[in-house]
């Protein structure tokens, strides 16, 4: 395999380093695609629609899936989960269909009891290897993700990771989640590193948002060769464990 180029925009250097999560940490595809389905089933059955096929199919690509695609910038690939219900309350609003007032919050809540119960987490690397090598090397790390803390708490413990964390950041733990600078600075102050020491690991471009909207080290992880490289991003990876090099 031919080793993945790695930009370095940056000068200095790296102290700690913030995950993102979905499609970072955990294959995206494989998590949110049964519970999303099966939310879709729940909201046809409560709504009452007749072409039940195709509000399925347009609540489903609502979330973010083209077939078995996930389309970038989407809400399951950048937004959090209530920005994933709004969308599906605007595409049923948008197709005349009635919504009650008071859904929103419980399915938010049944999204994320979906996402507990048939969620799979894959992991995107060999952590075995790369977080033990960064603890050894003195580099803090922690998580900024625009996920809950409960489903981040599950998916790091699943794949045995949760105890090289010395910050879990979440959309429900801040009060203003990524692009917003509230998570780095929240993780600066609790470490006593300054932003821009810190590197942000994440593979979107509200990723890289986050990581200049904060002054930290935008490192823009691109899983897809064809994904386009944002233009915040100051260092490129195809490969987690390329991290290694940058702190060495």
């Amino acid at each position: 395999m031919e080793k993945a180029m790695i930009r370095k925009n940056h000068t200095l250097p790296i102290r700690a380093i913030l995950f993102d999560k979905d499609d970072t940490l955990i294959d995206l595809q494989a998590f949110w695609r049964k519970p999303v389905e099966k939310m879709a089933l729940q909201i046809v059955h409560e709504v009452g629609v007749r072409d039940k096929e195709a509000v399925i199919r347009a609540i489903i690509y609502a979330a973010g899936f083209q077939g078995d695609l996930l389309m970038e910038q989407s809400p399951i690939v950048s937004g959090t989960n209530a920005d994933v219900v709004d969308a599906w309350i605007d595409v049923l609003s948008g197709g005349h269909i009635y919504i009650r007032h008071d859904v929103r919050g419980r399915w938010i809540r049944d999204l994320e009891a979906f996402c507990l119960r048939e969620g799979e987490v894959v992991a995107t690397g060999n952590f075995e290897i790369l977080f033990p090598i960064l603890k050894e090397k003195g580099i803090h790390l922690g998580i900024a993700t625009s996920d809950s803390y409960e489903l981040t708490f599950y998916c790091l413990k699943k794949l045995g990771i949760e105890k090289y964390f010395d910050c879990i950041l979440t959309a429900d733990t801040v009060m203003r989640p990524k692009p917003c600078p509230d998570m780095a600075e929240q993780f600066s102050v609790q470490i006593g590193i300054p932003c821009d020491a810190i590197a942000m690991v994440g593979d979107s471009l509200n990723d890289m948002r986050f990581a200049k909207n904060s002054h930290m080290i935008g490192i823009y992880y691109q899983r897809q060769i064809t994904s386009p490289i944002p233009k915040e991003a100051d260092s490129t990876i195809h490969h987690l464990e390329e991290l290694i090099e940058l702190v060495m």
